[in-house]
């Protein structure tokens, strides 16, 4: 990643990633791309995202429920969905 533009790598198994975020980051960060779409990693955005930040999920939870917990989130913020191709297509890209 870092060939391509990347100025910073961590992974959530080798490091806290809100801590890491916020000692690089300390107001947050204007977006999160979140891959997953599950409770607890959008619940984990809320907690990266400055104010007015934006959390932009492609995916969607398996269980299609989602509980978001804003109390850590900052005043203003925004969570965009956007499930670009079908489901049965990314599965059928993804084996």
């Amino acid at each position: 990643m870092l060939d391509h533009g990347a100025t910073h790598v961590m992974s959530s198994r080798t490091c806290c990633l809100v801590k890491e975020i916020r000692s690089i980051c300390p107001d947050g960060v204007k977006y999160v791309f979140n891959a997953g779409g599950s409770s607890d990693i959008i619940n984990q955005d809320m907690e990266i995202i400055r104010d007015c930040g934006e959390i932009l999920c492609y995916g969607a939870s398996e269980s299609c429920k989602i509980k978001i917990d804003w109390s850590k989130a900052p005043y203003n913020w925004k969570l965009s969905f956007q499930q670009m191709p079908f489901k049965y297509e990314e599965r059928e890209a993804f084996g």
